[in-house]
């Protein structure tokens, strides 16, 4: 049948990660909207905190962290289960940290470029 959200979906999906520029323009633009959520989230709990005031956006912003608690929890599960052991959480965030890095710097070198390979894009995604 016809789905006009998820062929919106699919198409801005192709779009960000047609060519390395615009996969590293998409992934910086998630990180500015990520810290965006995450100082007002801040904002919101300080008015509650200190005015008693509810926020009209507290129900998106809550939604949001909820997304990203759980993308977190499947972070380190993944990570457990790649590396095949329990570590202390430092330890996980770390080894996340640097994939995420690793896969920063191989997108970062092949901006300006197209992908040689679809294993290229799997590697600069981590799927």
């Amino acid at each position: 049948g016809d789905n006009p959200l998820g062929r919106y979906k699919v198409t801005a999906l192709h779009s960000n990660i047609k060519t390395p520029t615009n996969l590293k323009r998409f992934v910086e633009d998630y990180q500015q909207k990520v810290s965006w959520q995450f100082r007002r989230a801040y904002r919101i709990r300080n008015e509650i905190a200190h005015g008693g005031r509810r926020s009209e956006v507290m129900n998106t912003v809550i939604l949001n962290l909820h997304d990203y608690y759980v993308r977190l929890i499947r972070a380190v599960a993944d990570d457990i289960k790649e590396h095949n052991r329990i570590a202390d959480i430092e330890t996980i965030f770390s080894s996340i940290l640097i994939n995420c890095e690793a896969r920063n710097e191989f997108i970062n070198k092949r901006v300006g470029n197209n992908w040689a390979s679809y294993g290229d894009l799997i590697t600069a995604t981590g799927v």
